[in-house]
Formats: C-alpha cells, sequence, structure tokens
C-alpha cells in the first residue's frame, strides 16, 4: 500500500464497529448492511453502512424496509465520523420511504455454514482490495492477486448480499463496485 495511504482496519473490525457504535444507537429491529467503501475525502478512507428497519415474518423470513440511516466510519480508526437520517432519495434511489423492500433469507441451496463461510471470505476479500481502492489504483495497475480478490469480493457478495438493498449498494457505492466489476472481468 502507497504510503499516502493509512493502515487500515479490517473489514470484519469495521462491521463491529459499526453494528456496536452507531448502528448501537438505532431500535434492535434495524438490519446493517455490508460495508461500501466511499471515496476517501482528503487522507481519511471511509466507509459506509446502511441501517433501517427489518421486521421478521412467520413463514416469510426477514422483510427489509428502505434504510433510514448512513454511518459512515473511517477506514484506518474505526472512529463514526457520522450518523445521519437518510431517505432514499438522499441516496440516489427512487423508492418511497418506509417502503417493503423485500425478503432476505439464505440464497436457495446455500446452507447457514456455506453462509457464514462465503461471509468471511467476503470479509478477506475486502481486506485484500481496500488499500487499493483508497490509493487510487486503477485497473490496469493492478496485480493478479488484487483481480483475484476482486472476484472473489464478487462471488461471495452475490452469496451474503442482501438482494433487496441491491439498487442501494449500487447507489451509494457505485465507484467501488464499478471498479470490483471492472478488476474482477466478465462475470
Amino acid at each position: 500500500m502507497p504510503p499516502s495511504v493509512p493502515s487500515l482496519k479490517p473489514a470484519r473490525e469495521l462491521f463491529d464497529l459499526a453494528q456496536r457504535g452507531p448502528g448501537g444507537r438505532l431500535p434492535d429491529e434495524t438490519y446493517q448492511s455490508l460495508p461500501i467503501p466511499l471515496a476517501a475525502t482528503g487522507r481519511v478512507p471511509r466507509v459506509a453502512f446502511l441501517f433501517g428497519p427489518s421486521r421478521l415474518v412467520y413463514g416469510t423470513g426477514l422483510i427489509l424496509t428502505t434504510p433510514t440511516h448512513r454511518a459512515v466510519l473511517d477506514a484506518s480508526t474505526g472512529e463514526a465520523l457520522s450518523l445521519d437520517r437518510v431517505t432514499p432519495a438522499d441516496l440516489g434511489v427512487a423508492d418511497v420511504p418506509g417502503k417493503d423492500l423485500g425478503r432476505f433469507g439464505l440464497p436457495k441451496d446455500v446452507s447457514s455454514e456455506d453462509f457464514l463461510k462465503a461471509k468471511e471470505k467476503l470479509f478477506s476479500a475486502y481486506d485484500r482490495v481496500l488499500g487499493p481502492w483508497f490509493a487510487g489504483e486503477g485497473a490496469p495497475e493492478a496485480g493478479q492477486s488484487i483481480r483475484a480478490a476482486a472476484a472473489e469480493l464478487r462471488r461471495a457478495f452475490v452469496v451474503v448480499g442482501e438482494p433487496p438493498l441491491a439498487p442501494y449498494y449500487a447507489a451509494v457505492g457505485k465507484g467501488f463496485f464499478s471498479w470490483i466489476n471492472e478488476l474482477a472481468g466478465p462475470v
């Protein structure tokens, strides 16, 4: 990692810090998104997390509603930089506030054990790509190991990512996820 990018907290730790910190101030029924790396502001590498209401419906699963809060953490220190109340429009999505987005559960043919393994692979892949992302490495400069990590992140995200939140990941993390897709190559 170039000297201009500070060392980063592991993605799993950032996830946990967001859950205990900003997320800890929200109701118990609140879901939390996966990390959404943002462009660095100055020299501060930032990661966003979305939070919103959820409810468990017997026989159906966990129903996610539009995000209501966005937390931003410093990826190098884990410090919460902000926790803001947001609407879908603030996040670049045309949903009505309070809309049920859909059900989130284990993907078809994925056991809970496989889901947890995929989640650990996802966090590991984040750890390998965040340094180059925050350093501003373009696809031409990325080495094979970074490309492989991007492909692993994309594969694991398909298993672990919440399909109802897909438009939010695409809007809030447009730069990062476009970069991942460019590095990982064709699906």
